[in-house]
């Protein structure tokens, strides 16, 4: 006899004076669920008015665990008794659903019925499989409170703290208020009685009594032993008068010391709250400025020998100068040279060797930038204000084709022009003013934080300013990448040649092994693609064990910062590799799918799929023993040389626009499973899109 399926919970009800046992047609054709039952002697079941209290957690087995033989010394008020061995709590709705199923909660060991709480797919096999199940009173969302997974746990804890603390803050402030007034009103009396006035008095009234003569009629004669203790305390009461006086002050200081520190314990225990209508916006972002609008300026850096070199350059070439605004009269005029093309707003200038004299100039204020910095400028944009009219408006030099780790340096020659700088949101506004021979050095970081520009000034301004920019341009820089990567990153190389990623993927890596170490923004750099793979060593992590949620959350905040500091970014999140643990391989794969489910609600984050690597990292793809040609299988987390050529491919693909989208990275990672692929996209929050 096999085991019914859908098993549903049944409630009995035992008749008095019944001793039979049912037999197995009539427990067949009922769906028992319920803990072992050990009735006493019975001869029909009936259903109950009231809701026995059985869980979905052990299931009485009809086959293997037969119904024990009733018991003759058992009383009445014992056949009553519920069929379930420990008594447990109700649903809190506090009815009776006989097609619901108990789920107990694993902090507060309340019971729910399933439909309750908003569980309808899950049946008793699913829930005698759950190993942590919280209900929704002990739940807290990362969602919602934005909060590290870390500390869900510590939430209660920390609400008995603060209860405690304020209790005690509360305690401490009223006693301290009580003494408080205790002293004032000391002091009060003190002032109040006229202390001084009153020795003065006395002290008048004891002269007089030592200097009246000795034959007034009112006054009797005064002992010797009189007129000492007078004199005494002439000399004694201005004494005693001074230290009293320096008491009141030493009490007053101590009541205002007393007052300034209870209100900085707490500083809402005197001041009543002024309640504020809160007019900002909870989606309001702090501007953040990391940088100077730009690096160094110097004069006098431009000999007169090749001034005059430049200025007569400039005269030959006045013919080949283009306008840069041909709707403007007062507009620059521009002339190109470079390698490569150079596409300005709204013109693109074709590319044009340059003349050994720019190359002159270009080796003679090299040697006045940094040490420490590379350049490697090979365009040179001559731009020609022939009056104070002519401007340039706020702008940024952010092209995709610039180097995002060069400098980009400016030369003027001529009239002094004001050039003006100012921050993402306004805040900060600087000015400068170019003079004649002087050399400007700005970077490509600043670029994504400054603007700048040369305002108009007066028009009847005769002299002319010539200003030479150069930067380091090429068209494989619209695929610059930064790779934020774990040990597995290691060998992937940018360059050319071979074992590289190619001159069409310029870029650098950064060592990243944990998610929680990711750098920030402001320490990356305008890369274009930034490349993150890292989260094995933080799931492995022995020292600091975090939560997948927590690292979701830690990675996403990350994300969310990059796109805020650079909108035009795309961020590329590589999916974990398999290991050689399989225990290991399932919470990688959970991780996995945590990482596409945060793609879809962003629109700047991409997916590389890594699911050819398989479930499992198998010896072509891991390392390899070269002295004994064998794999090298106590190595469990690291690819080999040929899964490391796997690897970078899915990277150059991902970064190039050849990447898979991310509705067949869903499919992939299930491995060849629709339903699985189907099922988690169909409860994503966020609407689907396919890129």
């Amino acid at each position: 006899m096999t085991r019914p399926k859908n098993l549903r919970p049944l409630n009995l009800k035992l008749k008095e004076g019944s001793s039979t046992v049912p037999d197995e047609n009539t427990l067949s054709n009922s769906t028992i669920s319920s803990p072992c039952i050990t009735p006493t002697s019975f001869t029909s079941l009936e259903p109950a008015d009231t809701e026995v209290d059985v869980t979905g957690e052990k299931f009485y087995d009809i086959e293997n665990s037969p119904l024990p033989s009733p018991s003759p010394n058992t009383s009445t008020s014992s056949k009553k008794k519920k069929l379930t061995g420990t008594t447990k709590k109700r649903c809190p709705c506090g009815k009776s659903d006989l097609n619901s199923t108990y789920i107990t909660c694993s902090l507060c060991k309340q019971n729910w019925h399933n439909r309750c709480c908003n569980c309808y797919d899950l049946d008793q096999a699913t829930i005698r499989k759950m190993g942590r199940w919280e209900c929704p009173a002990c739940y807290v969302c990362p969602s919602l409170g934005k909060l590290p997974a870390s500390i869900y746990a510590e939430i209660h804890s920390m609400k008995d703290t603060l209860s405690a603390l304020t209790m005690r803050d509360s305690t401490s402030s009223s006693c301290m208020l009580q003494e408080i007034s205790q002293l004032k009103e000391a002091v009060k009396q003190t002032n109040g009685t006229g202390l001084s006035e009153k020795i003065e008095t006395l002290q008048q009234q004891i002269n007089e009594l030592m200097t009246s003569p000795h034959g007034h009629s009112s006054v009797k004669e005064i002992s010797s032993a009189m007129k000492a203790a007078l004199e005494s305390a002439t000399t004694v009461l201005p004494e005693s008068v001074a230290s009293i006086q320096a008491s009141l002050n030493s009490l007053n200081e101590q009541m205002s010391s007393l007052q300034s520190s209870l209100k900085q314990q707490n500083p809402h225990c005197h001041t009543p709250i002024s309640m504020k209508p809160n007019t900002v916006s909870p989606h309001t972002t702090v501007t953040e400025t990391p940088c100077k609008p730009y690096e160094s300026y110097e004069t006098h850096v431009v000999s007169q020998e090749l001034k005059t070199e430049l200025l007569e350059f400039i005269q030959g070439v006045s013919s080949e100068f283009v306008s840069a605004d041909l709707d403007s009269d007062n507009s620059r005029e521009l002339l190109y040279f470079g390698d490569y093309s150079y596409r300005y707003p709204g013109k693109e200038l074709p590319a044009k060797k340059p003349p050994q004299i720019l190359m002159k100039l270009l080796d003679t204020v090299d040697p006045k930038t940094d040490e420490n910095r590379t350049l490697q400028a090979n365009s040179c944009l001559v731009t020609r204000y022939s009056s104070g009219g002519s401007h340039i408006p706020m702008h940024r030099d952010d092209e995709a084709v610039i180097d995002p780790e060069s400098h980009i340096l400016t030369v003027s020659l001529g009239a002094s022009r004001t050039m003006t700088f100012t921050n993402n949101d306004e805040s900060q506004v600087e000015t400068l003013c170019l003079e004649d021979c002087s050399l400007l050095v700005t970077s490509r970081f600043a670029q994504d934080f400054w603007k700048h520009g040369i305002l108009p000034e007066h028009e009847d301004m005769p002299s002319e300013r010539i200003s030479f920019t150069f930067r380091h341009i090429a068209p494989q820089f619209i695929n610059s990448t930064i790779l934020l990567g774990d040990s597995n990153t290691a060998k992937v190389s940018f360059g050319t040649g071979q074992g590289t990623l190619g001159a069409w993927v310029p870029g650098k890596r950064v060592k990243v092994g944990h998610i929680e170490a990711l750098p920030d923004a402001k320490d990356i750099g305008p890369y274009r693609n930034i490349v993150i793979h890292t989260g094995i060593n933080s799931l492995t992590s022995r020292h600091q064990q975090r939560s997948d949620a927590f690292l979701i959350h830690t990675l996403e905040k990350k994300c969310i910062d990059y796109m805020r500091v650079y909108p035009r970014s795309k961020i590329h999140l590589s999916m974990l590799l398999p290991t050689r643990m399989r225990h290991l391989n399932d919470r990688v794969d959970g991780f996995n799918r945590a990482i596409i489910d945060m793609s879809y609600k962003h629109k700047n984050i991409r997916i590389i799929d890594n699911s050819i690597f398989g479930r499992n990292l198998s010896d072509a793809h891991g390392r390899w023993n070269v002295q004994d040609q064998r794999p090298l299988v106590s190595d469990c987390f690291h690819l080999g040389r040929n899964g490391i050529r796997i690897f970078a491919m899915n990277i150059k693909g991902a970064v190039i626009g050849k990447g898979v989208s991310q509705s067949r990275a869903r499919f992939n990672s299930s491995h060849g499973s629709y339903r699985a692929a189907f099922g988690r996209a169909r409860h994503q929050s966020a609407p689907v899109s396919v890129r």
